[in-house]
């Protein structure tokens, strides 16, 4: 398996463990900004720059997603994610 590949599977991974929380990161994590990757809950946080001191400290420069959970889960906000 390359590089490409890998990647391409681990964020599939993170998709199917994103799809499969989704109800308890919205239930728990109201208007919160959740960190997490295929193995779960990395942090969260109501401000963005604690989440990514989390990351950084947790060693984990670019496998992982940003989620702000919405107040109600009538709507979805996707944030853009810049790495550097």
């Amino acid at each position: 398996m390359n590089n490409l590949e890998a990647k391409k599977e681990q964020n599939q991974k993170m998709m199917r463990w994103f799809q499969q929380n989704r109800r308890q990161l919205l239930k728990n994590y109201p208007d919160q900004y959740v960190a997490y990757n295929e193995n779960g809950i990395i942090g969260h946080s109501e401000n963005l720059q604690d989440i990514l001191k989390i990351v950084e400290e947790a060693g984990l420069k670019n496998h992982y997603c940003v989620y702000l959970v919405p107040r109600n889960s009538r709507y979805v906000q996707i944030l853009p994610m810049y790495f550097r």
